[in-house]
């Protein structure tokens, strides 16, 4: 008698650990940015060729287990649209997703000319003492599909 209590109280723990688990991959992701004043470049539209380019930045945000810094990656949102409202112009980058944590990259392609050294080293500086994320410049963009 007292087994089968364990038993149940078991088998009740696992499916209530299931259901929990279901439900939390369903619930719809907050979209970041929605109404960010910048030229989006979605990885659909980009090929397999364009990943053999050299690009003059690549900002890489990867996981350690837990996502990728959301806060970090808001920044440097924040600093294209300081960038581009400054000296009047768009900045054009390709976003690769490549991780099953929100991995990305930002491949800021050669087009990108109006003060793009002045845009480096403020990114630079905006990610000096972050560790989640790579700074590559004159970079391939691997992860582009």
């Amino acid at each position: 008698m007292f087994m089968l209590k364990k038993l149940r109280k078991l088998a009740y723990g696992i499916v209530i650990v299931h259901v929990l688990l279901h439900l939390s991959c369903k619930v719809p992701v907050k979209k970041e940015c929605q109404n960010a004043d910048i030229l989006y470049n979605d990885t659909n539209n980009v090929t397999a060729a364009d990943s053999l380019e050299i690009f003059p930045l690549v900002l890489s945000f990867y996981s350690r287990g837990s996502g990728i810094d959301y806060v970090a990656y808001k920044a440097i949102l924040m600093t294209i649209n300081e960038h581009n409202a400054i000296n009047r112009t768009r900045l054009v980058f390709n976003t690769a997703s490549w991780g099953r944590e929100g991995e990305k990259d930002l491949c800021f392609p050669r087009q990108n000319t109006i003060n793009f050294d002045s845009f480096v080293s403020q990114v630079r500086s905006t990610l000096d003492s972050n560790k989640n994320v790579h700074v590559l410049i004159n970079h391939p963009c691997n992860n582009l599909k």
